[in-house]
Parts: C-alpha cells; sequence; structure tokens
C-alpha cells in the first residue's frame, strides 16, 4: 500500500473517531430527540436559507478563482468553479490544519487543462485574500467587540490570540514571498538545511526546487495584482462574501428560534473567534473542538434549553451537510475524469 493511501486512511480512521466521540458527547449531555423534535418545529424556509447560504460560499470560491485565473489568460465557467470550491473544501475538512484543500484543486486543475503555473497563482493568491479577510475580522472583533473576546473562558481567548498570530504569521510570509524573495529563500532554505541535519526533513535539493518554484509564483502573483488593482478589488469583496456566508449561517439559526436581542454582527463576531481558535488546531475540520467552542462561547447568545439545537443547525448545515455535499461533488467529478481518460 502507498504511504499516501496509508496517510489517507488514517486521517479519515481519526476524522471518523473524533465524529463518534462528538456524537457520544453530544447524545451524553443533550436529549437527541428532544433537540430533533426542536429543529422540526422550525420554519423549514430557515433551513433553505442556510442551505442556499453553502452555496453561496463554495460559489463565491469559484468567483475569486474564476476572477484571478481571467487576469492570467484562462477561462473557468462558473460551474467549474463551484466544483473548485468543493474539491477545496471537501479535502480542507477531513485533513489536518485544512492541508488537502489546495493541493487537490491543483490536481484537478491540472486534470482539466489548467497549466500548473496558472493553477498555482490562482490558489495562492486566493488564500492570500482568504487569509487578509480573516485578519480583518479578527482586528474587528478585537477593536469594536473585546467583551465577547474576553467574554470567553481563558483557554479560548487564548486560542483566538493564538489562530490570530498563526494567521497574520503565514499572511505575512506571504506578502514577504512577493515583495522579497532573497530573505524569505534565504530564512527558509536555512529551516530545511537545519532540518535535514536533524533528520527531520529528506531529499534537500527537491525541498529547494519547491520553495523557489512557490516563491516565484508569489513574486509572479504580485507583479498581475500590481497591474489590475481593479481585479485585486473585486477578488477582496468576493472572498469577503465567501467567508461571510458561511459565518451569517449561525445567525439563521439565532432567527429560526424566534429570539431577538442580538444582531447580526455580534453573531458573526462570535463566529469569528471560534473559527480563529478552532482552525489552527491539528485535527480535521476542528471537529469536537468546534462543538466544544460553541458552546462555550454562544452561552452569551443561547440559554440552556436552545444551546443544543442552535449548535446542531450551525455546525450540522455549516460543516456536516457541507461535507456530504461537497464529498459528493467531488466524488462525481472525479468519476467523470476516469471516464475522460478512458476515452482517451
Amino acid at each position: 500500500m502507498k504511504k499516501s493511501t496509508k496517510r489517507w486512511i488514517l486521517n479519515l480512521l481519526i476524522l471518523s473517531a473524533l465524529i463518534a466521540m462528538t456524537v457520544y458527547l453530544f447524545v451524553r449531555e443533550y436529549d437527541f430527540k428532544e433537540t430533533v423534535g426542536f429543529l422540526l418545529e422550525i420554519d423549514p424556509l430557515y433551513f433553505v436559507g442556510a442551505v442556499v447560504l453553502v452555496f453561496l460560499f463554495l460559489g463565491f470560491y469559484g468567483l475569486a478563482v474564476r476572477i484571478l485565473l481571467k487576469l492570467i489568460g484562462e477561462k473557468l465557467s462558473l460551474v467549474k468553479g463551484f466544483v473548485y470550491g468543493c474539491t477545496d473544501f471537501y479535502f480542507s475538512a477531513i485533513t489536518p490544519s485544512a492541508a488537502g484543500g489546495q493541493p487537490f484543486v491543483g490536481y484537478y486543475m491540472l486534470k482539466d487543462g489548467i497549466p500548473v503555473a496558472q493553477a498555482s497563482v490562482a490558489i495562492l493568491m486566493h488564500t492570500v485574500f482568504y487569509k487578509i479577510v480573516l485578519i480583518v475580522y479578527g482586528l474587528v472583533a478585537f477593536v469594536v467587540a473585546p467583551e465577547i473576546v474576553f467574554h470567553t473562558s481563558p483557554v479560548l481567548t487564548a486560542g483566538f490570540f493564538l489562530g490570530f498570530t498563526v494567521t497574520a504569521v503565514i499572511l505575512g510570509l506571504c506578502l514577504l514571498c512577493i515583495f522579497s524573495k532573497s530573505v524569505v529563500y534565504k530564512a527558509v532554505d536555512r529551516l530545511i538545511h537545519v532540518g535535514s541535519r536533524l533528520h527531520l526533513v529528506k531529499n534537500v535539493e527537491e525541498k529547494e526546487r519547491k520553495l523557489l518554484t512557490a516563491i516565484e509564483d508569489y513574486k509572479h502573483s504580485a507583479s498581475l495584482m500590481k497591474k489590475s488593482k481593479g481585479t485585486a478589488l473585486k477578488v477582496l469583496v468576493t472572498v469577503f462574501l465567501q467567508r461571510s456566508s458561511v459565518f451569517a449561517i449561525s445567525y439563521l439559526a439565532y432567527k429560526s428560534f424566534g429570539l431577538t436581542g442580538h444582531g447580526l454582527f455580534e453573531i458573526i463576531i462570535c463566529q469569528v473567534i471560534l473559527s480563529l481558535a478552532v482552525d489552527c488546531l491539528p485535527t480535521p475540520g476542528g471537529v469536537g473542538a468546534s462543538e466544544l467552542a460553541f458552546v462555550v462561547i454562544y452561552t452569551t447568545i443561547y440559554t440552556e434549553d436552545y444551546m443544543a439545537p442552535a449548535l446542531l443547525f450551525t455546525r450540522g448545515i455549516s460543516y456536516y451537510f457541507c461535507v456530504a455535499l461537497t464529498g459528493l461533488v467531488v466524488f462525481i467529478n472525479h468519476i467523470r475524469l476516469i471516464r475522460k481518460t478512458k476515452e482517451r
């Protein structure tokens, strides 16, 4: 069995174990039948709205990538962009630290005839804008609503700042790659050699080649963005809408119970804190940690009677339904590519 296959099997086993543990803890803590019964009494339009937001989230990914690819001379249909959005979410959701999304999007782009260089530029630039939006949201949460940030448990507050710091560092490295190629290359090259001496890094020459290629991609991306600031603004707005659409699912959950007193902004800020606190954890999809963080963060929003239905609505649609949907799309697309290869 190939090493990569073993790794994927291990990832799926870990994810399955985390989901099983989460379900067990949920059933032990809450009355599952009562919770489901509570949700069945909700106006179905709220569920429809949440599903629409999932489709918008995936569609905005495709639209952003479409805009980026158009800038570098590659055409992409909205349907194919949606498929890439599904690919990114699915493989990010089932791999630790969301590490699988980008490589698989690149793989399927290559299979669809998009050159490696153009695919790399589009994926890398989307990542940069995605991080920028999350950083801006984090800053707004800290500056405008510090009472929410610090009202949660000390662990989650620390997680928020850790997640913010990690995201900022990653974004900083991306921007450094764009504006200072030599500094980044020397720094990372030194880390590679240190890792080699500690027997943590193998195939040093190959790693150096990949590093140089990645930096060149960032440099090329920067030059394109400088030439078309209008395109950069379009992508930024699109990615902002992408991120906001999935955050807004929690607000629909809140309104579905007929509750008042908390607005869209406050609910989204809670989701931003949760996202930053959990995203940097090395667990697939933040399963388990996200559910626990939700219960802690939303104590200021929901009473005990509403907590379980709100959790099931929000996470059920934004993660579990989304994994099922995107997994199905990825499977269909993969079968399509296999048949296409056989026909050749």
